[in-house]
């Protein structure tokens, strides 16, 4: 049985907050977000529209927002936390482009390719512990389009493969492995790229639509949700090795998964045709069992990339998680499961998952 826990929390009175039993989250209104990065200050980053908006964990307020223009899509935030890459979702004549924005100050460097034949606008963006930025593209149709690299220390791009149209892209905690999960083609290729070798080293296919890819904070273990339920790998080079899944075909599973930066978890974001077991969940992710349901929230139908309900992303120090919802973005504070220090024990006993730890300063926290 699934046992659940009362929280607290404080935040400022223009949000929206939901307290229960079985779930407590900070309800931020942005009905037109697309994707998230979080720096280490504790600071979130939402794409919507043509603004990054940031919001300030630590303080509970939004802080002025980026205003960038054009169509904004994938954002990331390099090794160095300086820089934050978000791609453009819009065409700029002959030419796609990325935005690199000042982290603290917002001002923009957009970068241009040359667009190929039918491609529109770049889609997702990662960095890698070189310094370097992996790009896909959005294409008008169906089709291939270049991952692109760009080096921001010499101004070079390559095109290192041909991959589909909006493909996602992952990089593993330590940022030496950029997971891609290629979309809108019933393979389903799943790809690591190796910063250190600088290309594609090892391939397999899911044989279904991919949706995303989550990757483990060493780029050992790769979770890849379809229509076929979340496909578990162990990954050593070029080789994966099926681990097992989460979900029945057609019926429940992840829309969405990202594992803990700093410990052996797995989170989930999960749909379910006949509403009784969706919500944002926690697994172990060693043995793939279930920890917890943080949230039993209905997620409707989205998948194949799509930056819809169950879009999530964690903070660099594990303490939050951002999910997309139907209306907006929910942020839970999932530090519980994050170990730091002399925080957290995490017992199991009798099926039942117990978990201690010390409250850490501001959020939410344990009562």
């Amino acid at each position: 049985m699934a046992r659940f826990f009362r929280f607290a929390v404080a935040v400022s009175a223009s949000l929206v907050v939901a307290l229960s039993a079985d779930a407590a989250f900070v309800s931020l209104n942005v009905t037109n977000r697309s994707d998230y990065a979080f720096d280490r200050q504790g600071i979130l980053y939402i794409t919507a529209g043509a603004q990054v908006l940031r919001y300030d964990t630590r303080t509970a307020s939004y802080l002025a927002p980026f205003d960038v223009g054009g169509s904004l899509v994938g954002i990331d935030l390099s090794p160095d936390g300086t820089t934050l890459a978000v791609a453009d979702g819009s065409t700029q004549g002959a030419n796609n482009r990325v935005h690199l924005l000042n982290r603290l100050t917002g001002a923009d460097t957009p970068v241009s390719f040359s667009r190929e034949s039918l491609e529109t606008g770049t889609f997702m963006v990662a960095w890698g512990a070189d310094g370097r930025l992996l790009t896909t593209s959005s294409f008008g149709g169906s089709g291939w389009v270049p991952l692109r690299r760009y080096d921001p220390a010499t101004g070079q791009v390559q095109s290192i493969a041909s991959v589909r149209q909006s493909s996602m892209l992952t990089p593993s905690g330590d940022r030496q492995t950029i997971g891609l999960a290629e979309s809108n083609i019933s393979s389903g290729p799943v790809s690591a790229y190796s910063v250190g070798s600088g290309g594609l080293t090892g391939t397999v296919e899911t044989n279904w639509f991919t949706f995303e890819v989550a990757v483990s904070r060493d780029g050992s273990r790769f979770i890849v949700p379809t229509y076929g339920g979340a496909l578990a790998y162990d990954r050593s080079g070029a080789t994966f090795t099926p681990k097992g899944t989460l979900g029945v075909y057609a019926d429940h599973g992840p829309l969405a998964a990202v594992f803990a930066p700093n410990a052996d978890v797995l989170f989930t974001s999960e749909y379910d045709w006949n509403n009784k077991l969706s919500g944002v969940k926690v697994y172990d992710a060693t043995t793939l069992t279930q920890l917890a349901v943080i949230d039993p929230y209905r997620f409707g139908w989205g998948g194949n990339g799509s930056m819809g309900p169950g879009r999530m992303e964690i903070s660099p120090d594990g303490h939050w998680l951002a999910v997309s919802v139907a209306n907006g973005a929910r942020l839970y504070d999932v530090s519980a499961w994050t170990p730091e220090p002399g925080g957290m024990a995490l017992i199991g006993a009798g099926g039942v998952t117990m978990l201690l730890r010390r409250r850490r300063r501001g959020g939410l926290g344990l009562d």
